[in-house]
């Protein structure tokens, strides 16, 4: 999108032209406004939750969706949020915990797939991802990552560390790139206002 010489609307429309079906599809159509562009658009609140709201899903953060990871992070958070309402409606003794549990679950969560989402276009990642090796079962931590497996206790978190360890080291491989990569992802970062993933 920054290449482009055009308007965001004349760029969609010259996109459309290149697939032939689609434009005979879209041949009457027009748009109601002009199209707008934007770059990353992750975002995080700051607060969580509080007397009487909480924030589920999307309403609290959302994450570059990379790997699809949106849905199943908003039902575990609806699914804890239940649990939640439920005490706190009750003025139950454990309100106050399944708020903790909530909050450290769903930060939890949102910051391991974040780690990855903020890194993925890096040299040293797009290296690792392209000779893939199942030492220490790195390679079964990340499918589980990828899968969900974030929320109860799982064996996986010493092989994600490992798989960092083995990140940093490919980064320190190719300097010069990954300092350039991690100031654009800096950039970027700061431009959308969050401070997600910066870890």
């Amino acid at each position: 999108m920054k290449a482009r010489k055009t308007s965001p609307s004349e760029f969609l429309l010259d996109t459309i032209a290149l697939c032939p079906p689609l434009q005979e599809r879209l041949r009457n159509a027009r748009l109601t406004e002009p199209a707008t562009a934007t770059g990353n658009y992750s975002y995080s609140s700051e607060k969580m939750l509080g007397d009487c709201y909480i924030l589920l899903g999307d309403a609290f953060a959302f994450v570059d969706p990379v790997f699809s990871s949106g849905v199943y992070l908003a039902m575990h958070s609806a699914f804890l949020g239940a649990e939640v309402v439920e005490h706190s409606l009750q003025a139950s003794a454990q309100a106050a915990m399944s708020r903790r549990k909530f909050e450290r679950s769903v930060r939890h969560g949102l910051r391991s797939f974040s780690w990855f989402i903020y890194r993925m276009t890096s040299p040293a990642m797009r290296n690792l991802f392209m000779g893939p090796r199942n030492h220490l079962r790195m390679q079964e931590a990340l499918l589980s990552l990828l899968a969900g497996d974030l929320f109860r206790g799982t064996p996986i978190y010493r092989s994600l560390v490992f798989f960092k360890v083995v990140y940093f080291l490919a980064c320190a491989a190719v300097p010069f790139r990954s300092l350039s990569a991690w100031r654009r992802r800096r950039a970027m970062m700061n431009t959308a206002g969050t401070n997600e993933g910066a870890a």
